[in-house]
């Protein structure tokens, strides 16, 4: 039986409420920010001590907000990213994706809901070198059981969006590198994830296609209504996003144009 779903997708997924209070029938369910997250705090072994990575982080993105991320190189940023993500607990406080604790929950749920909610951008691309760049792109439609039929009308229609339209048959290696982060754009988008992280997307680009590659992701994410949180060193990188933050010394703190790095 065909699918004529619009882009053939499926039932939107199932949200969760923040509260007794926000149940699907409220109007406000529609509203509940992407990610929040309070006091978060992550600790690792030092010898006979603990060095603590993250010291109280607090962040919220909101839908259609790009957020960028600053930081010197051991500043903590992978640390952050990885608790964002649910790959990483932290030792305390929470972390709320889509109204449900993140934190909180198994390992198990944890990976359903990175697999449903979030879109995850490498700076080093990881595309899968097997796979065709179509077929990169309509792996997480496929984990998330999308029809055959529908799964193809979306990837053409990333692919045609991100100027892919003819290297839909390749495969990574015979891509150049704005290209395969081009893919990498869109499998991170393709299931219309809630919350886009995107570590250094522009780190193995030159500044003209590093330049073009930024402009598409942040422009996609704002039409589809996604949080975008970009991890970058670059300053110029960093304030084309809507607003910025620093991570020094465990701690975030909002950034502006004086900035050294």
């Amino acid at each position: 039986m065909e699918d004529n779903r619009p882009f053939g997708r499926p039932p939107p997924p199932l949200r969760y409420p923040m509260d007794q209070h926000d149940t699907p029938n409220d109007p406000a369910a529609a509203t509940v920010t992407p990610v929040a997250a309070r006091g978060l705090t992550k600790h690792y072994p030092a010898g006979k001590t603990f060095k603590t990575v993250l010291d109280g982080v607090d962040l919220t993105i909101a839908a259609e907000e790009s957020v960028a991320l600053l930081g010197r190189s051991g500043s903590g940023k992978s640390t952050l990213l990885n608790l964002l993500a649910g790959i990483d607990r932290p030792d305390d406080g929470e972390l709320i994706l889509l109204g449900r604790p993140l934190h909180r929950l198994a390992e198990g749920d944890r990976t359903l809901m990175r697999r449903r909610h979030l879109g995850f951008i490498y700076q080093a691309f990881n595309l899968i070198p097997t796979l065709t760049a179509a077929e990169n792109v309509g792996l997480p439609l496929e984990l998330n059981g999308w029809s055959r039929d529908a799964t193809t009308r979306r990837v053409e229609s990333l692919l045609a969006e991100l100027d892919l339209h003819q290297a839909g048959d390749a495969f990574p290696d015979r891509l150049s590198g704005g290209e395969q982060q081009r893919v990498a754009i869109a499998r991170a988008l393709a299931h219309d994830p809630a919350l886009v992280l995107a570590d250094e997307p522009t780190g193995n680009l030159d500044s003209v296609t590093g330049g073009h590659v930024l402009e598409l992701l942040l422009a996609r994410a704002r039409r589809g209504g996604q949080a975008l949180l970009v991890v970058t060193h670059s300053l110029a990188v960093a304030r084309q996003a809507d607003r910025m933050v620093v991570l020094e010394d465990g701690r975030l703190t909002a950034g502006g144009a004086e900035l050294a790095w």
